[in-house]
């Protein structure tokens, strides 16, 4: 393998996230009323576990640190825990993580395991109650994301995340019920403050938002939540607890969601294309590089400028000191 010199001194981006499909089974309304579109590709994906398995390593050595595997629906590739297997392949990667909306959870949960996963963030699970689920997502699917909770449950995960939005005269009524579940179950559960867009044609933009501080006190109310630890590098918020309860639950702002998602990160698509959300508009085709040689200097180089969190800044000096040079040249001229 080919060392890589890295500059310690210089910033970099420390996640990447790994979209392995284009697919989802389920399309949320809310995501709607946030302006997002449902996401089809009229090809299969590209992206192969093998892929990954090079790339890993080529990032790791340049300072990558934390793995997501997500989609929309990365569930829904059957060699997914391959996928899993491949972000393990460099020892220095320190946190490896999948996001899905839990519903074919339960039928990979073993394999997903064997790989070494031992985190996984489940999305668009708002609500307990089986008519509503189907209403807000178009699908009687919620028994199986809770069998496929359960699951990983028993597999002894070490991080089990259970992403709820707040949304007002929805799920207002269930956010004791949600909280209660950490009670008796070793599980995390973050509240966010749902911000849909301000658009004539959505029907939620009119409704007041349900916030994180009201939440917490519908909760407190029950029984206070004391404190259990500050910020960290996995959470954002302050977490709390019950007395005497195994899990916990914290609550992100509209502020801190904004900052999650102002979190710097590289993004590897599942047609093999590399972006960076330092500067969005670069990409880079990278498939044909790691089958042919991964190896290959230039090709590490040019994804190491991928990492630099001034990477975005740095090109634009460059491209205007090039051009105050020819604007000099062409004077002296």
């Amino acid at each position: 393998m080919v060392a890589i010199r890295m500059d310690a001194s210089t910033p970099r981006i420390q996640t990447l996230k790994i979209s392995i499909t284009n697919e989802s089974n389920i399309h949320p309304f809310y995501e709607r009323c946030m302006g997002l579109r449902e996401r089809f590709s009229e090809h299969p994906p590209t992206l192969l576990h093998t892929d990954v398995n090079k790339f890993v390593k080529i990032v790791g050595e340049q300072g990558i640190q934390r793995i997501t595997i997500e989609g929309n629906e990365p569930l829904l590739r059957k060699d997914v825990s391959s996928f899993i297997k491949a972000a393990h392949s460099y020892k220095g990667i320190k946190d490896v993580r999948l996001v899905t909306n839990g519903t074919h959870l339960k039928n990979y949960a073993d394999s997903l395991r064997k790989m070494g996963l031992k985190k996984v963030d489940i999305y668009q699970l708002d609500t307990l109650n089986f008519i509503k689920y189907q209403k807000l997502n178009g699908k009687d699917a919620l028994y199986r994301v809770l069998d496929g909770i359960e699951k990983v449950e028993k597999l002894k995960y070490a991080d089990i995340r259970l992403n709820i939005l707040l949304l007002n005269e929805i799920n207002s009524d269930e956010i004791v019920e949600i909280a209660r579940l950490t009670r008796e179950r070793k599980i995390h559960i973050r509240f966010w403050e749902f911000c849909p867009t301000l658009d004539e044609q959505n029907p939620y933009s009119s409704r007041p938002i349900l916030t994180v501080v009201e939440a917490k006190k519908m909760i407190d109310n029950y029984e206070k939540l004391h404190l259990q630890y500050d910020m960290d590098d996995d959470n954002l918020a302050p977490v709390f607890t019950f007395e005497g309860g195994i899990g916990t639950v914290s609550f992100l702002s509209y502020t801190e969601v904004q900052k999650l998602r102002n979190e710097p990160y590289i993004e590897l698509d599942a047609e093999g294309r590399l972006k960076s959300s330092i500067n969005p508009k670069k990409t880079m085709d990278i498939l044909s590089y790691l089958r042919k040689d991964s190896k290959d200097p230039k090709f590490r180089k040019s994804v190491e400028k991928f990492l630099l969190l001034k990477g975005a800044t740095a090109e634009k000096k460059e491209k205007s000191t090039r051009s105050k040079g020819k604007t000099s040249s062409s004077s002296t001229a």
